[in-house]
């Protein structure tokens, strides 16, 4: 992973291939990044940096049902971002399936109850 002078790793979030992180499991990946950054001899505090939103606003975009599902999973499992509510939004009614749509509109009216605009 190439890091910018400032130490972020903001290069990657073009990369298409960010997408496929969402096949980790969300509760462990920081710790797996980490320990890849330390095994390839790269600064582990950069992992802070990692553009892990633009992954997963990648998946929620991504014309298929099994990235939009990972992508709603690693949403439930970080909890709700400002980043992700537009992508979420448009999920509710143009999601690939009527799972994913049932899906996406479950965690908005959760993101709606916290925000208080329910």
């Amino acid at each position: 992973m190439a890091q910018s002078p400032d130490g972020t790793c903001r290069q990657l979030e073009a990369s298409q291939s960010l997408v496929t992180l969402l096949e980790h499991e969300p509760a462990t990946f920081w710790d797996t990044l980490a320990s890849d950054l330390d095994t390839r001899n790269l600064d582990a505090p950069a992992a802070a940096s990692f553009p892990l939103m633009a992954s997963v606003r990648m998946g929620l975009n991504w014309p298929s049902e099994y990235w939009q599902g990972h992508a709603l999973r690693w949403v439930a499992a970080l909890g709700l971002s400002n980043d992700v509510i537009p992508e979420l939004e448009r999920l509710v009614t143009e999601g690939r399936t009527q799972h994913l749509r049932h899906r996406a509109r479950k965690l908005a009216r959760c993101y709606q109850v916290k925000d208080g605009t329910a």
